[in-house]
């Protein structure tokens, strides 16, 4: 009977997506399993699983021979070597075909309809342009057209530029999602964006050329569908460029999600108007210059901003953000007093370590769940001319807001942190699962305690740990500890510990007491980083390997 530990692992691997790694079919394929029932049932749901992208006759092959394709969401890649299976009126897999994947148009006169069918990616290139989009209105006619939701378009300008006008592809009106991928280096234009896309609820636009922004300013104005925009590289070739857009969406009614990429910064000034206009927008991700006027913000529906840019000090009424940035040298009483309410992820970045004295500031945030201390020497310093308080009263003060959060569960301190300190954050985090520090001092006896005392910690990383005129322990007591560990917290799911820099081996009775502890909490065991590279101890390798653990 296949072990209970292995099946769990097998299927903890495919929740977390790992049937594109190399090797992994392989691995599948190969399992020897006394279970029939195994082989006749789970066998064929572990293949739906592996077998997501059909690229040749083989594949093609092997997946219609599938008895019980329940489930499975398949990608074709219509090409020479597949288009023959695809139109056999007896093909087995078109009930199952999600997406669709078509390089060379010319290769094919029809698609079939399918309710199962909800994407297709098609390639446009300059060669023959016309024809082109002559052979897509007949593919993509209204029986097709009604399932897909999706449209993905990439523009290829082999030798000329092109201009792509799109009121000459009909069906666009009917698709909810385009996305338009431009070459490189070459000039793809795009025209007549209304009333082309008018009924889109997402837009993709990427290195693509826009002969003037108010065509897509019009959309953004018009459209009562649009949901979300992502703009990457775009050239606008006149007008006011990116402003243009960002004037559309202030007026926008309907976009929830903004994506602006590009290399030019954009005025902090525009995005504060944008913001104070804007009633509707959820989510901003752009990044911006720095100087904004005496401006201040008064939205309080935008959950998340992303970008370069200093934003959050210039609210100044209560906002609706979720996610924070703060640097030290900003005003963490005024952040705390309009972001305070919402705040569930915040990153506080500070010039020196004396500087984090100013995140207590802020006082309690009852949403946090997440929390990223770092320090960045990049910073301006602060001009305030008040005494730097002592380290330990720094970190005394850190404990104790940390342990004033009870909802917080992802804590990441990206500087070094006295190791006494270290063991009272273990201990008063009683709801954090995951956390990655770096640390000033050690004892491995002492970690392990507090690692022991904590209920709620599942995944913790230490980055580095600098010693201070002491010595790490021997690398049979670090096993020793780590098998202690284990058998005494079976919450662990992941533990990343760099062991000493000891070459002497571990003994025999070490090593039996390591896989005991492995074989008994094999079931939560995801990634045990314990081993050195330069110098590794191949037995632990080797029972590591047994249960599938990574290392």
């Amino acid at each position: 009977m296949l072990p209970r530990y292995l099946i769990i692992k097998i299927f903890n691997y495919l929740a977390n997506d790992k049937t594109h790694f190399s090797g992994f079919k392989k691995f599948i394929t190969r399992l020897m399993l006394v279970s029939k029932e195994w082989k006749q049932i789970c066998q064929e749901k572990l293949d739906c699983t592996i077998y997501k992208n059909v690229r040749d006759q083989d594949t093609y092959t092997r997946v219609s021979s599938i008895s019980d394709k329940k489930g499975m969401n398949l990608e074709l890649n219509l090409n020479s070597k597949t288009i023959s299976s695809y139109l056999d009126p007896n093909d087995a897999l078109e009930t199952v075909i999600e997406s669709i994947v078509i390089k060379d148009l010319s290769l094919i006169s029809h698609i079939k309809p399918s309710p199962s069918l909800k994407t297709i990616n098609l390639t446009i290139r300059t060669r023959n342009l016309a024809q082109e989009i002559e052979n897509l209105e007949t593919l993509l006619n209204d029986q097709v057209i009604e399932s897909i939701s999706k449209v993905v378009i990439d523009l290829i300008s082999e030798k000329y530029d092109m201009i792509l006008d799109l009121s000459q592809l009909t069906w666009l009106t009917k698709i909810n999602e385009l996305v338009i991928n431009g070459l490189t280096g070459r000039d793809c234009r795009i025209e007549n964006f209304i009333p082309s896309l008018i009924n889109l609820e997402s837009l993709v636009l990427n290195h693509v050329v826009l002969n003037r922004a108010d065509q897509l300013k019009d959309l953004l104005v018009q459209s009562t569908s649009l949901r979300c925009l992502f703009y990457k590289n775009v050239i606008i070739k006149s007008g006011m460029g990116v402003l243009d857009v960002i004037s559309g969406i202030s007026a926008s009614t309907s976009l929830e999600q903004v994506t602006i990429s590009n290399q030019t910064l954009i005025p902090l000034d525009s995005v504060v108007n944008c913001l104070n206009s804007n009633r509707v927008l959820k989510e901003l991700t752009v990044n911006t210059n720095s100087n904004a006027d005496k401006k201040v913000i008064e939205n309080s529906t935008l959950q998340i901003y992303n970008g370069i840019g200093s934003i959050y000090s210039l609210w100044r009424v209560t906002s609706n953000l979720i996610s924070v940035n703060v640097d030290s040298n900003q005003s963490t009483k005024e952040i705390q007093y309009y972001h305070s309410n919402q705040c569930q992820n915040l990153t506080f970045r500070a010039q020196q370590f004396a500087n984090i004295s100013k995140l207590f500031d802020m006082g309690i945030l009852p949403k946090l769940t997440y929390l990223h201390l770092k320090i960045d020497s990049k910073l301006p310093a602060t001009n305030a001319q008040v005494p730097a308080p002592s380290q330990s009263s720094v970190t005394q003060s850190l404990t104790e807001f940390l342990g004033l959060h009870q909802n917080l569960c992802d804590l990441k301190i990206d500087f070094r942190i006295p190791f006494d300190n270290l063991i009272s954050i273990i201990k008063c985090v009683s709801a954090v699962s995951k956390l990655v520090v770096n640390v000033n001092g050690w004892s491995i006896n002492s970690f392990i305690d507090s690692l022991l005392s904590n209920n709620s910690l599942q995944m913790f990383t230490v980055n580095s740990i600098t010693l201070n005129n002491t010595q790490r322990e021997t690398v049979n007591i670090f096993y020793q500890e780590i098998s202690r560990l284990l058998e005494g917290n079976t919450r662990i799911s992941h533990l990343c510990l760099e062991p000493p820099h000891d070459n002497s081996k571990v003994s025999q009775e070490t090593i039996d007491t390591f896989r005991q502890a492995i074989q008994n909490n094999c079931q939560n065991l995801t990634n045990l980083y314990i081993i050195r590279s330069e110098s590794p101890q191949k037995p632990i390798i080797q029972i590591l390997d047994q249960y599938l653990i990574n290392h």
